[in-house]
C-alpha cells in the first residue's frame, strides 16, 4: 500500500515536471538562433534562465543556468543544465521576437 502511493506520488510529480517544461516563452522573452538562423533556445530576461524551444517556440526543459543577451550577443556565466553550443555562431533575437538574422 505505502509502494503504490510513493509510485502515484513520484508519478504525479513526472507528469508535473513534464507539463511545466512544454510551457511558452515570456513575451519579453530573447530567442537564441544558431548558424543557420534557427531558434534552438530562449533567455527571460528577468530571470536569466535558458530554456531549449520546440518549433512553436514552446519551452523544451525547466529553464537553468544564468545567461544574457547584450544587443544581439548571446554569453552565459552559468551554462544551462543542457547542452547548448557555444560561441560567436550564437545571436539572440529582438526582444519578444523570433526572427533570426
Amino acid at each position: 500500500m505505502l509502494a503504490r502511493a510513493f509510485l502515484s506520488s513520484v508519478s504525479c510529480l513526472l507528469l508535473l515536471g513534464g507539463l511545466a517544461a512544454y510551457q511558452p516563452a515570456p513575451p519579453n522573452a530573447r530567442y537564441i538562433c544558431n548558424g543557420s538562423k534557427t531558434v534552438v533556445a530562449v533567455v527571460n530576461p528577468d530571470t536569466q534562465h535558458v530554456s531549449r524551444v520546440d518549433d512553436q517556440g514552446n519551452m523544451k526543459d525547466t529553464p537553468s543556468g544564468f545567461c544574457k543577451c547584450t544587443g544581439t550577443s548571446f554569453s552565459c556565466d552559468a551554462p544551462p543544465d543542457f547542452y547548448i553550443p557555444d560561441g560567436p555562431h550564437l545571436t539572440c533575437t529582438q526582444e519578444g521576437s523570433k526572427t533570426c538574422y
